[in-house]
């Protein structure tokens, strides 16, 4: 079998120590790479990092996962999950937009520093992004603020944790 750059990285490092977790970020965006490192690799869990992919990478057999917005919108993967092995392919693609539109929102005001903001919005105040990220504006932060009540798994989440 030929592996891209993470399954070569994964089968070195399975070879050498047994505890090895797996390459999360180098097979982002790479569902035939996770796919062969999976095959290949039964008997490692191999977290996916890609927010959006979840619900393909879990049709791979992936069990765990690494994302920024997976803390934010824990209620929607998890329906998500549940629709995906119920066969409810209508609900599964509703939970990929959600995740899709929130990302795609933080990344247009700035990616980690957003991300950071709706965390301090709607989780634990975690604080400023750190540098080399600089803080969001005040303009974009009133347009999270605003993304926060109009999206329903983030304002659930925020009168949760009140």
């Amino acid at each position: 079998m030929t592996f891209g750059p993470a399954g070569r990285r994964l089968w070195r490092g399975s070879t050498r120590r047994k505890n090895r977790l797996g390459e999360d970020h180098a097979l982002e965006n790479n569902l035939l790479q996770l796919a062969q490192c999976l095959d290949a690799h039964d008997d490692l869990e191999i977290m996916y990092g890609k927010d959006t992919q979840l619900f393909p990478a879990m049709l791979l057999g992936r069990r765990a996962a690494v994302g920024s917005t997976f803390n934010m919108i824990a209620d929607v993967y998890r329906t998500g999950a549940q629709a995906l092995f119920a066969g409810d392919v209508d609900a599964v693609r509703e939970a990929t937009r959600s995740a899709r539109d929130l990302v795609e929102t933080a990344n247009r005001f700035g990616g980690p520093a957003a991300q950071k903001a709706l965390y301090n919005m709607v989780t634990v105040d975690c604080g400023a992004a750190r540098p080399p990220f600089p803080a969001i504006s005040r303009a974009a932060e009133t347009e999270l603020r605003a993304l926060v009540d109009r999206y329903p798994a983030l304002s659930a989440h925020t009168a949760s944790t009140s």
